[in-house]
């Protein structure tokens, strides 16, 4: 009789302890799906973000390539290109904006 108690408790520890193990498997497959899901989301914003980047920078090319032969003539003849100082402006401007 107490060899069939010992095999109950036994048992009935096994069957706890594989709920356990059940209970811990959805959960985690639970959050995998969840990440699976941000992670997509994730790559769409980048992605779009990097889109408007090229954009960006496509016009700041464009304006810059406007420039590219102007010189202004400064004492002890340094050159200064214009374009330098368009993009000097362009960062500056845009560090302002996108600064909190």
């Amino acid at each position: 009789m107490a060899v069939h108690r010992q095999l109950l408790r036994k048992f009935a520890s096994l069957e706890l302890e594989a709920s356990e193990l059940k209970k811990k498997t959805m959960l985690r497959d639970e959050r995998i799906r969840q990440l699976e899901s941000n992670s997509k989301s994730l790559v769409g914003n980048i992605r779009q973000q990097a889109e408007r980047h090229v954009a960006e920078l496509a016009n700041v090319k464009d304006s810059i390539q406007v420039c590219v032969c102007v010189h202004i003539h400064v004492p002890n003849d340094i050159f200064i290109h214009v374009e330098h100082i368009y993009i000097y402006i362009y960062i500056q401007l845009h560090i302002h904006i996108y600064t909190p």
